[in-house]
């Protein structure tokens, strides 16, 4: 959530003021943005009421219910301080586990992909279900079937490194697990993202405060991160300047590679401490 982001960075020396006080603590919160944010955003411009949400963790359904969408269905059981797996989505997947569970599935409106570290072949076939059945109810309703909704469009990210050798332990990405399922359909079904590099994301930065953006002036703005795919094409995809640094997701390597325009960054560092 934007509060944990809030949180940690406090904890790493960022000054927010008295958090103590509820004026301030909004405005840290309202200056911090995260794909679970955009998403849930999202949801409520479009209107989405009752998505089911692949997650392992609460951050994207209290970005959710911040915003009134609270007749969700997770993969997670949340009682508004601990969050534990629902048990019936961890089973392995059979024609009984998918027809159970899709019962509860009949008014569900879209399928939200957030980061679901226990994903498996069920909560994918249930997805899977939700979306073509709702693709057959249109064929015949003249209705728009739900959208596949991504959080964000990596393909890969980073746990930490290695005991021995100091190489970087890679996880699953966000946009890999969206992939996972919209590769269930032939063509592969396409994916609204809402992180970078998405226009959606684009449009909120670029939006006036007024219009509930955050009135960002791409020309003077500076995207600064780790991943070559999401945030230096996110800068390009604004006219924004970009930094890339070797702490993440990417190397140097990987960016004396790319040949695409839209992929190169503006500048190079070590680590954001090079600053």
């Amino acid at each position: 959530t934007r509060w944990g982001y809030v949180q940690k960075l406090t904890k790493l020396g960022l000054d927010f003021g008295d958090l103590t006080d509820d004026r301030r603590k909004r405005q840290a919160e309202e200056s911090v943005i995260t794909a679970g944010y955009t998403t849930a955003k999202y949801l409520k411009q479009s209107g989405i009421k009752r998505p089911f949400v692949l997650v392992s963790t609460p951050g994207l359904l209290k970005e959710l219910e911040a915003l009134d969408i609270t007749d969700y269905i997770a993969t997670i059981e949340w009682d508004g301080n601990e969050a534990t797996p629902k048990e019936a989505y961890l089973s392995s997947l059979d024609k009984a586990s998918v027809d159970g569970l899709m019962a509860e599935h009949t008014k569900t409106d879209a399928v939200v992909v957030g980061w679901d570290f226990n994903l498996n072949a069920l909560k994918i076939g249930v997805a899977v279900n939700c979306l073509k059945w709702s693709m057959e109810d249109a064929e015949t309703t003249g209705h728009q079937a739900m959208p596949l909704i991504t959080c964000s469009a990596d393909s890969s990210g980073v746990l930490g490194t290695a005991k021995e050798g100091s190489r970087k332990i890679r996880a699953v990405g966000n946009g890999a697990m969206g992939h996972a399922i919209a590769s269930c359909f032939d063509p592969p079904l396409e994916q609204v993202f809402c992180g970078k590099p998405s226009p959606a994301l684009l449009q909120l930065l670029r939006d006036a405060e007024s219009d509930g953006g955050y009135g960002v002036d791409f020309a003077s703005a500076v995207m600064i991160g780790d991943t070559i795919e999401t945030d230096i094409a996110f800068a390009n995809a604004g006219d924004m300047r970009s930094l890339f640094v070797l702490s993440g997701v990417n190397s140097l390597e990987d960016m004396e590679q790319e040949s695409e325009p839209h992929r190169k960054a503006t500048w190079i560092l070590p680590s954001f401490a090079d600053v």
